[in-house]
């Protein structure tokens, strides 16, 4: 009886031993819940020698260098600018040529029988300018008149003395009160 009980352990130790050295992965997937469930036995990664070398990754950077064109353009530019200067510059050129004329001294006296007592002097004076053009096709006349008058004395009866020249009113003045004291 003993040997029949250990004969019999003896065949499942050696079943158990069997079933154990020839165990497989079992890999099942079911597709339709996307669950995925993996059994591994005795499974062992090793990694060695895993060295990541990346060269030959400069060569994008020194296809840059396009930009070098781009900069010329803009030298191209400035230049441009420089001539619509001297462009701008030609056309402040602009010259005024001034002629001052002043009138003729003329008198006219009216007197009555009575004494004078009104003098009015009237002192003109034109000023003219004149712009120049490079074709002299046009004329640009700018006339300024200036009228002084002045009034002495008061009465039923006038005088009108005009005249233009500052001279001739300081004597015709001294005349007019001379004439008028007499």
């Amino acid at each position: 009886m003993v040997s029949i009980k250990l004969i019999t352990y003896g065949v499942f130790v050696l079943l158990i031993t069997v079933d154990y050295a020839y165990s497989e992965e079992n890999t099942t997937i079911n597709t339709s819940t996307e669950v995925q469930t993996t059994t591994m036995t005795g499974e062992t990664t090793t990694m060695r020698g895993e060295t990541t070398t990346m060269r030959d990754e400069t060569t994008t950077v020194s296809s840059e260098t396009t930009a070098t064109d781009k900069t010329t353009e803009n030298t191209a530019d400035a230049t441009t600018m420089t001539d619509k200067a001297t462009t701008i510059a030609a056309v402040i050129t602009t010259m005024v040529k001034e002629t001052t004329t002043t009138e003729t001294a003329s008198l006219s006296l009216t007197a009555s029988e009575s004494p004078i007592n009104t003098v009015q002097i009237d002192i003109g004076t034109t000023t003219e300018q004149t712009a120049i053009t490079s074709g002299d096709d046009a004329t640009v006349s700018n006339k300024m008149n200036s009228n002084i008058e002045s009034s002495l004395g008061s009465g039923s009866e006038e005088s009108t003395n005009t005249f233009y020249s500052p001279f001739l009113s300081v004597v015709m003045s001294v005349i007019l009160t001379m004439f008028h004291f007499l």
